[in-house]
């Protein structure tokens, strides 16, 4: 026994001369966000770092280099050039990142420069944090291309990644912990889009037959109008809403594309509509047919005057005609039933009603009307 405290003893000196502290190390998070659309080819974001655990230490941020992986797709054939904006750096100039650039599927930002620890800025643990710059992506075409799919390239990746260093006690230590690094902040934009089937509604109990589910994709309000984001959600039968989440879109001007299993492809109002990435917004295509690029929609009650998305698209080839009329007489014929595209009414069964939908719309010669 006398040994072992001897060797306590022993222990707690070397700590005590090393002069090391066992002090909590600080947390933090690194955030790339605020994402908006300038330009149709003119991207701008923000790189955020925030102490997380203020109560035990502070944070001091010594080095740090930044990288990202991305979709080289987004460049639509383009060549993609990455830079600072100017004066948006929360940081003294010597604690700033350095040579932006692009190279292949990287976005790379280099450690900044050697400068006197006296200097190393405190990172902030309120509101956002602190903002280490405000980046910009361009291309040289006229406009963007499908998703960035920005994401972080940490340590599990080859070659450079993100990393920082911190001090702590006078002792430099290596900060970065990947599984804080995010992207977008983790918050989807809500679009809450009401809309009404034409074979599902029924104007005496003004409601739909039942709720079903419908794809929304968020495309560039400019030529050629590549699709951005893409949700999937449920249209309750009695509010005629649905809420669709989008997690990659920025903050910009999209038109909202509608596709239902047996519905003509519908797409929101001529210019688009202003959408802001991590908000929440409301779109109605039932007030008005010009709610719809087009006008491209059937008035389908009158008390209250409302509109409905056409159907008879059972094969989606963006026509109604004989085809569909086709599809739809053989699964009559063959008393089919269940969740089929050839149902227009949504009762579950093939039959003369969903005949008669797709007569009708044939006859009007309905088809998509997009930009």
């Amino acid at each position: 026994m006398k040994h072992l405290n001897k060797i306590i003893i022993v222990i707690a000196a070397l700590i005590s001369l090393s002069g090391v502290s066992y002090a909590t190390n600080p947390t933090y998070t690194l955030n790339a966000t605020n994402f908006v659309l300038t330009n149709p080819n003119s991207l701008e974001f923000d790189i955020y770092i925030k102490h997380t655990n203020p109560g035990s230490t502070s944070l001091v941020l010594l080095n740090a280099q930044y990288f990202f992986k991305f979709d080289p797709a987004y460049a639509n054939g383009g060549t993609l050039s990455f830079s600072f904006v100017p004066g948006s750096s929360d940081l003294p100039t010597a604690s700033q990142p350095r040579s932006p650039n692009v190279k292949n599927d990287e976005l790379r930002l280099a450690c900044n420069a050697p400068f006197p620890i006296s200097n190393a800025p405190v990172i902030l643990s309120s509101g956002s944090g602190t903002r280490i710059m405000r980046m910009k992506l361009t291309t040289t075409t006229s406009s963007f291309a499908g998703n960035l799919n920005l994401r972080w390239k940490n340590i599990a990746n080859k070659g450079y990644y993100t990393t920082l260093s911190s001090l702590l006690n006078g002792n430099v230590f290596k900060l970065t912990d990947s599984t804080s690094h995010y992207v977008g902040a983790g918050l989807p934009g809500i679009i809450n889009i009401k809309l009404a089937l034409e074979g599902f509604y029924s104007a005496g109990s003004n409601s739909m037959n039942r709720n079903d589910t419908v794809s929304a994709y968020l495309r560039s309000n400019v030529s050629p109008f590549q699709k951005i984001d893409s949700s999937k959600a449920v249209i309750d039968s009695s509010t005629f809403t649905g809420s669709f989440s989008f997690a990659n879109a920025p903050t910009g001007t999209y038109y909202i594309q509608i596709i239902h299993r047996n519905s003509i492809e519908t797409w929101s109002k001529t210019g688009g509509a202003t959408y802001t990435q991590g908000g929440n917004m409301n779109y109605d295509f039932t007030t008005a047919a010009s709610q719809s690029y087009g006008s491209n929609m059937v008035q389908i009650d009158a008390i209250p005057v409302s509109f409905g998305i056409y159907t008879g698209d059972s094969n989606q080839d963006g026509t109604v005609d004989a085809s569909d009329i086709v599809q739809i007489y053989n699964s009559a014929s063959n008393f089919e039933s269940g969740y089929l595209p050839t149902d227009l009414n949504g009762d579950d069964f093939v039959d003369v009603t969903d005949l008669v939908y797709a007569y009708n719309n044939a006859s009007q010669f309905v088809s998509a009307v997009t930009p």
